[in-house]
């Protein structure tokens, strides 16, 4: 008599678990007025970005461009550039301003800031390649954004 009074027990409390185990909890609605993390954009841009490896050196403007999440510039911050290859290993093609290969520049009040590319001459390069010009900016804690610009070198 005890196994038939508890069997329906059991199965009692079973359905109530299945029951209250499938109900949908509410999501929280992000905030209308900005973003749940950092809405900050990197924009990387050479121009040209073809330049020519010949007896003298061929120049290209890079800038990155800093922006906040509703498009305003991010004003002083440091922007770190650096030339790699395709592979993104740290490379010796060519130089940035001041003959280095590693620059810090710092952004105006529009959040941009301009390096000047220079290309290897003929005798510097075994063919045509590919570079890729790194930006990065620290931001807050140990948090960065980077973003490159591609820049083809014709021999």
């Amino acid at each position: 008599m005890k196994a038939k009074t508890t069997l329906p027990i059991l199965l009692g409390a079973a359905l109530v678990l299945a029951f209250t185990a499938c109900t949908r909890h509410g999501v929280d609605s992000p905030d209308p007025t900005g973003p749940s993390t950092y809405g900050i954009v990197l924009k990387v841009t050479a121009s040209p970005n073809v330049v020519y490896a010949g007896d003298s050196r061929d120049t290209a403007t890079v800038t990155a461009s800093l922006k906040n999440w509703d498009g305003s510039g991010l004003a002083n911050r440091t922007i770190y550039f650096e030339i790699n290859d395709a592979l993104d290993h740290r490379a010796s093609i060519g130089y940035l301003e001041g003959k280095k290969n590693l620059v810090a520049k710092t952004t105006d009040a529009a959040g941009n800031a301009f390096i000047g590319y220079y290309s290897p001459v003929k005798s510097e390069l075994k063919g045509n390649t590919i570079i890729h010009i790194w930006a990065t900016v620290s931001m807050e804690g140990n948090t960065f954004v980077q973003d490159f610009a591609e820049v083809m070198i014709i021999r």
